[in-house]
């Protein structure tokens, strides 16, 4: 028997009008997130979280950074209050490694990295694991060095650490102990939830087999495939992961009194594995005896002796190919230690970006690294402290100027200027003072020499009574006093 079900009419449509197809409904696309991909950034962001939130207050300075690098490990800041350590302890460490003492270290250790390429020092050798006698599955020897040791035996899988972590090919077997990892299916009783590494099903003896993702058959992870997730260890991939470079600092120092010295620069000072400075042949440099209660005994120090020419060079040789030269050589000894993940304090008297040596090389490396610069106290306001004279009044304008100017252009400025601070003296002291006494501005001319130093001395230009005076000196010319 059928049913007829009465049929709603359509309505009526015009001529020549012709109905629109039905549109399928449209995917909602989720918007397009923005994430940091670039490794040394991911780093230093982690890093600088675990700072931002633990408490350092309590971890000495030769175990900070190893104390950010366990809670950054273990993804627990607050671990950190639970850290136990002997004095002196972070010191001495460097010390024996730089000397060459093996790595105490488990099996669990060498598979997540700990392994002879990145141990400098260490004598070659097969790298082993051990398992104790009468000890359960799972249970690494401790406290035997990388390069093994008599009696030191691979686990009967050559399997290490847990089992999805495991990284086999990171060992070195030697060909005693080589032998065919078992290619059975199934769960393993020795590792947690049964699971089995890759390495072991994978693995066959004499050859390594690319590392593939189970979980998605053939090919790399999704993480692999499009850059996401924390970058590889090294061992990895092709080439392995590259070392993230250290970070250039730019540190102004101040005029000469340690105690001018911004508490960032002190921090960052402390911080840095590499201290460079400039320094005359066979001197000590200010800027080193400006920070040399902050430094560490550890820290490394990297002198940039800077070439002195005080009388006329024979050609083809130039001052100005001389400096050159120079900031060439010293740019490429950062260079090498940035290259090697270490970070670079470079001391400047001053202001690093006034007149200062920094500069040169901020322009040389400042594209390829990291870069901070720290400002300092710099010697135009030191002097004028020290002196107790205000420089410039409300509309005033002041003009600083280098004293190795010709003595036209000198004084063609001068005679131009509401207020003047001279610089770089030295040599050209007699010409400068000749200018000013032309311009009749030696009344208002004051003399600085070594300001905020225990030695320094500080005089009206008149009762300067010789024509050989440090390079670092300096005259002021303050404007004149503006009464309300």
């Amino acid at each position: 028997m059928a049913f007829l079900a009465p049929v709603r009419p359509s309505p009526p449509r015009a001529a020549g009008v012709r109905r629109a197809p039905l549109s399928k409904p449209q995917k909602r696309i989720p918007p397009m997130r923005t994430y940091t991909r670039d490794a040394h950034a991911i780093y230093r962001q982690s890093f600088a979280l675990i700072r931002a939130e633990a408490n350092l207050s309590r971890i000495p300075d030769d175990l900070e950074k190893l104390a950010v690098r366990v809670a950054h490990a273990c993804g627990m800041p607050d671990i950190i209050d639970d850290l136990m350590f002997s004095p002196g302890a972070g010191a001495a460490g460097r010390a024996a490694l730089a000397a060459g003492a093996p790595i105490l270290c488990d099996c669990r250790m060498v598979a997540e990295g700990v392994t002879k390429a990145r141990s400098a020092g260490q004598q070659p050798g097969a790298v082993h694991p051990q398992r104790p006698r009468g000890s359960g599955p799972g249970q690494a020897a401790r406290h035997h060095p990388l390069g093994g040791g008599p009696g030191t035996v691979a686990p009967p899988s050559g399997r290490i650490g847990g089992g999805h972590r495991q990284c086999p090919h990171r060992l070195v077997l030697s060909s005693r102990h080589a032998r065919r990892r078992r290619a059975a299916s199934g769960p393993d009783p020795r590792f947690p939830r049964g699971l089995r590494g890759r390495g072991g099903i994978q693995g066959r003896t004499g050859r390594r087999q690319p590392g593939r993702s189970l979980c998605r058959g053939a090919g790399p992870t999704r993480r692999q495939r499009h850059g996401l997730g924390r970058p590889q260890r090294p061992g990895h991939g092709a080439r392995g992961m590259s070392q993230i470079p250290g970070r250039l600092l730019g540190l102004g120092v101040g005029p000469g009194d340690p105690e001018l010295m911004t508490l960032k620069t002190v921090r960052l000072l402390r911080e840095a594995s590499v201290v460079a400075y400039p320094a005359a042949r066979g001197r000590k440099g200010r800027a080193l005896t400006i920070v040399e209660e902050y430094l560490r005994p550890e820290q490394t120090l990297l002198p940039m002796i800077y070439p002195v020419t005080t009388e006329t060079l024979a050609p083809p040789l130039d001052y100005e190919t001389l400096m050159v030269d120079f900031y060439d050589e010293s740019a490429a000894q950062v260079a090498a230690h940035l290259d090697a993940g270490r970070d670079v304090a470079v001391l400047c008297e001053g202001d690093p970006f006034f007149y200062g040596s920094f500069m040169y090389l901020h322009d040389r490396l400042a594209e390829r690294y990291a870069t901070t610069v720290v400002p300092g106290v710099n010697s135009v306001v030191a002097c004028a402290a020290q002196l107790g004279v205000p420089l410039v009044y409300r509309n005033q304008t002041l003009t600083v100027l280098s004293g190795v100017l010709p003595e036209e252009d000198l004084k063609a400025r001068l005679a131009s200027a509401d207020a003047a601070a001279i610089m770089k003296l030295g040599t050209q002291f007699p010409k400068v003072r000749r200018v000013i006494a032309d311009l009749g501005l030696t009344d208002r001319a004051l003399y600085a020499e070594r300001a905020t130093m225990a030695d320094q001395r500080l005089m009206p230009l008149s009762e300067v009574r010789t024509d050989e005076v440090p390079y670092f000196a300096q005259i002021l010319i303050p404007g004149l006093r503006w009464a309300p």
